[in-house]
């Protein structure tokens, strides 16, 4: 068992991308949401206060994660995928803060 086993920050080291431990600790507690809603959360282990992650395993779960993206993209014959809202350029945020500042302005707030 210890032999595969590593500490959070440990496996943020070998994961590319360079993602924080604090990271790691959210893919284990919370997962990561793919693309059709699912969640998958990275196998863990806790041993006293720390959390440790089976180093062997982690393909797997980002396989799994490749998997229901593959599967969202992938529709069926005469199946649709739900509107997805479209990202806002930063001018158009900048300019809907300005509005609504200029509004909470107007109305007092």
């Amino acid at each position: 068992m210890k032999s595969n086993m590593v500490t959070i920050g440990e496996f943020a080291k070998l994961v590319p991308g360079d993602p924080a431990p604090s990271t790691i600790w959210r893919w284990c507690r919370k997962g990561i949401k793919t693309r059709n809603g699912q969640q998958v959360r990275l196998p863990h282990q806790r041993v006293g206060k720390r959390l440790f992650v089976d180093a062997s395993k982690a393909s797997e779960f980002f396989k799994e994660i490749a998997d229901q993206d593959v599967a969202y993209f992938q529709l069926k014959d005469g199946e649709t995928r739900p509107e997805i809202a479209p990202h806002r350029t930063n001018a158009e945020r900048t300019e809907a803060a300005t509005r609504a500042a200029a509004r909470l302005e107007r109305e007092g707030l």
